[in-house]
């Protein structure tokens, strides 16, 4: 029972520790400026939306939303595609010279590389290319980036995923 009641206030106090910057974030949003820089209130006094819809008029965020939203959407479905097509691959057949073990192993090698490391080269690549400030560069960008992690994820689950009755590792039957 005393167990209980400890572990309780344990989870309770990593609760409020956790919840407090949200709550704090949300609660600052909703106050005027005045109670924010002088009157520093824990909860606002009279709720206003006024920056937020200062934010969508003013400061153009509707569009950047947007321009977020597409970028994301198509550099996820395009990593996801490719990352699983190249990931069942890996997992599935015996490539000549092992290229599977080597393929995996370099994918990983990619992954632990720091991206500061290549932003450089990147930046003058997509500079070359002429798609600075595009929706394509961002979406290659991205790619690039996130398919080697797709690729990581997608090998070990279809590496664990059993194989029909009476198939190979290779895809063809005995």
């Amino acid at each position: 029972m005393k167990g209980a009641i400890l572990r309780s206030f344990v989870v309770a106090l990593v609760l409020a520790i956790v919840l407090l910057p949200i709550y704090w974030m949300i609660a600052a949003s909703l106050k005027a400026n005045k109670e924010i820089t002088q009157d520093a209130t824990l909860y606002p006094h009279a709720a206003s939306f006024d920056s937020y819809i200062r934010l969508f008029t003013e400061k153009g965020f509707g569009a950047n939303l947007v321009n977020s939203f597409g970028v994301t959407v198509a550099s996820l479905a395009i990593a996801l595609v490719v990352g699983s097509l190249t990931a069942y691959a890996i997992a599935r057949f015996r490539l000549p010279f092992g290229l599977e073990r080597k393929l995996g192993l370099a994918l990983l090698t990619m992954r632990i590389v720091p991206t500061v490391v290549i932003l450089v080269p990147v930046y003058l690549l997509i500079l070359q290319l002429k798609l600075l400030d595009t929706w394509l560069g961002l979406i290659l960008v991205y790619t690039a980036f996130n398919i080697t992690f797709c690729v990581w994820m997608m090998e070990s689950f279809f590496s664990r995923d059993p194989r029909r009755p009476g198939g190979s590792r290779n895809g063809r039957r005995r």
